[in-house]
């Protein structure tokens, strides 16, 4: 356990560095900020690096992140599913339209980024890390289940 705080402190205060590099600058030039977006982009790195190893360099780029844009929209397209009617976005989906198109959308690009992940993590530990009789499909399906789980989706329909 302490491993891991200490990992996640050393993280945390590199990308803190960055932020408060990019404060400092905005205020020594007068610059208005969006403080929501610069930290979401500072949450989004350091979970990124924490909880995958990666580094997305979103905090200190003027764009957003591919997987970024995903995963606020898909947060936002799954707490619209509480709004709505049930039928309507059943529908939706059934059509791949509107909100719920746009959530299969943006899956499919959270899911590209966690499986490249993945696939790169198994590229490096092909040795040692695979239990015998598992294979890279059984673990793409648990993971496909996993970000389904984290983002609430429900959609426990995944091909390997």
């Amino acid at each position: 356990m302490r491993t891991l705080r200490d990992s996640m402190t050393v993280i945390i205060q590199r990308h803190a560095e960055v932020l408060n590099d990019i404060l400092r600058r905005a205020s020594e030039s007068g610059d208005t900020l969006d403080l929501f977006r610069l930290l979401n982009r500072f949450t989004i790195e350091a979970f990124a690096e924490i909880g995958f190893g990666e580094h997305m360099g979103c905090l200190d780029s003027d764009e957003a992140h591919p997987f970024q844009r995903a995963f606020d929209r898909a947060q936002l397209e799954l707490t619209l599913r509480f709004v709505r009617p049930i039928w309507f976005w059943k529908i939706q989906r059934w059509l791949g339209v509107g909100a719920e198109g746009q959530l299969k959308r943006d899956i499919d690009v959270i899911d590209a980024m966690v499986l490249g992940i993945v696939d790169k993590l198994l590229a490096e530990r092909s040795r040692s890390s695979l239990r015998e009789g598992e294979g890279k499909d059984e673990i793409h399906t648990k993971v496909k289940i996993l970000v389904s789980l984290f983002l609430g989706s429900g959609d426990f329909n995944v091909t390997a």
